[in-house]
């Protein structure tokens, strides 16, 4: 069933045709799966830097609520393991975990948030009292590693206050922008944001962040690409 999302996964970033293999300075994976599923994990990964030429990829799939690692995986051109040393601040995230507080403190209801628009709704309902003590109540930072990203991810699902955030998650799966992840035969939700490296940089991260559900187990995933190039058959989009 891993194998599934982390496919899934690639045909929202690629399209997934055949590629060749590209050959990377540092490439590591630590997975507690069967031997399979983690060579079909990594492969898929793989595919998807390959397509984008992208400068690297990475990846974290863990237990939601237990919050264990089970695959992690990376690879950089330059070396980076971004899972733990990328330090960054996607706006879409930041949002979502915005209006977790929301949530959190009563301020919001779901039909209040909308996600992946120009204005999302409902942030201003949020003060920023909040938000800085549902951040720390994450143990996040204004920037944060995909792997931090991932626990506050897993911590807000999980919550009886803020689990209703998996609403929003799914229709976004289902009708927006992750649509492309959407399959009749698994429960998914999720999101999808990029951002540029700075002001002045055109390069730019893509990231992945949902979970899924399959016979009564929760798995939830992060998925990061460094710099990919826009392909005609994304519209000149890089995700």
């Amino acid at each position: 069933m891993i194998k599934k999302v982390i496919l899934l996964i690639a045909v929202l970033l690629s399209g997934c045709t055949q590629m060749k293999e590209m050959i990377f300075s540092k490439t590591e994976q630590n997975c507690s799966l069967k031997q399979d599923v983690c060579k079909e994990n990594f492969y898929a990964m793989k595919q998807v830097m390959d397509k984008f030429k992208a400068d690297g990829v990475s990846y974290v799939i863990m237990n939601m609520n237990t919050s264990e690692i089970v695959d992690e995986a990376y690879s950089s051109k330059d070396g980076i393991n971004y899972n733990k040393e990328l330090k960054y601040s996607p706006s879409n995230l930041a949002n979502m975990f915005v209006f977790a507080g929301g949530l959190y403190d009563g301020s919001l209801v779901v039909k209040d948030i909308k996600l992946n628009t120009i204005q999302p709704s409902g942030l201003k309902k949020v003060s920023k009292e909040t938000r800085k003590q549902y951040y720390k109540e994450l143990n996040l930072e204004r920037t944060s590693t995909p792997l931090q990203f991932l626990q506050a991810y897993n911590y807000v699902m999980t919550n009886e206050k803020t689990k209703d955030m998996a609403k929003i998650l799914k229709d976004n799966v289902e009708k927006g922008a992750a649509r492309r992840t959407y399959n009749k035969n698994l429960d998914i939700y999720g999101l999808t944001t990029t951002m540029n490296k700075s002001d002045y940089n055109p390069e730019v991260y893509t990231t992945f962040i949902g979970h899924v559900v399959k016979d009564n187990i929760t798995y939830s995933l992060i998925a990061v690409m460094d710099n990919p190039k826009p392909l005609k058959e994304t519209f000149g989009f890089t995700n």
